[in-house]
């Protein structure tokens, strides 16, 4: 074995080291926004107690909920701050869509879409998983 091919074997095993490690906050739900993040499974329903505050909504893809703060961005007033936000969340939505970057990394935020808190409608919220109280299926 050569140098080049013992530093290979060391990455791989560091990289299957840092996928063993533990997730932030609830194993549970880290497998569930892995898998959406993923895409093996659409928008779901959920439920998700953050800080007192319950939060209603679909869980979406980290890809997604970039892509639409990026188009949201854009539909303001076309500031150059706007501008420069889209296309910073256009290239974290591109990375999201990475397969092997999505598998890789750590999950630590979850994403969600039309979210009610109270008698408040929210477009779009990232949360830390660790933040998350208690969650459950469904609005």
């Amino acid at each position: 074995m050569d140098a080049t091919e013992g530093a290979d074997k060391d990455r791989s095993e560091a990289e299957e080291y840092r996928a063993s490690e533990p997730q932030p906050g609830d194993a549970e739900l880290a497998v569930i926004v892995r898998s959406v993040d993923e895409g093996q499974a659409g928008a779901m329903p959920v439920t998700v107690l953050v800080g007192g505050k319950s939060l209603s909504g679909n869980l979406i893809s980290g890809a997604s909920w970039w892509e639409t703060m990026g188009q949201r961005a854009r539909g303001t007033e076309g500031s150059d701050a706007s501008e420069q936000f889209a296309a910073g969340a256009d290239s974290v939505s591109r990375l999201y869509r990475n397969a092997d970057i999505v598998k890789r990394r750590p999950v630590e935020y979850l994403h969600m879409q039309n979210v009610l808190t109270g008698n408040s409608r929210l477009t779009g919220w990232r949360i830390r998983i660790e933040e998350v109280q208690a969650w459950r299926w469904g609005r």
